[in-house]
């Protein structure tokens, strides 16, 4: 079986650069389009009413660092 395209997956843990590279590499020796997607863990997202930041500024704010 010859795979076309590699979607490679990350997030904001120290390992995901590894992680990339290696995708990167396996796309490259397979002759192999690549795409990086990072995924944004949504449950983080809760905010803190009491200071005024609501779960949705919570979420923007993991997404612009993302």
């Amino acid at each position: 079986m010859t795979y076309k395209k590699i979607l490679i997956a990350v997030d904001s843990r120290e390992n995901s650069i590894d992680v990339s590279k290696k995708g990167f590499e396996l796309a490259e020796q397979l002759k192999a389009e690549a795409a990086l997607i990072f995924v944004v863990d949504k449950s983080k997202a809760t905010g803190d009413p009491d200071a005024g930041i609501m779960p949705n500024e919570a979420l923007m704010v993991l997404k612009k660092e993302a």
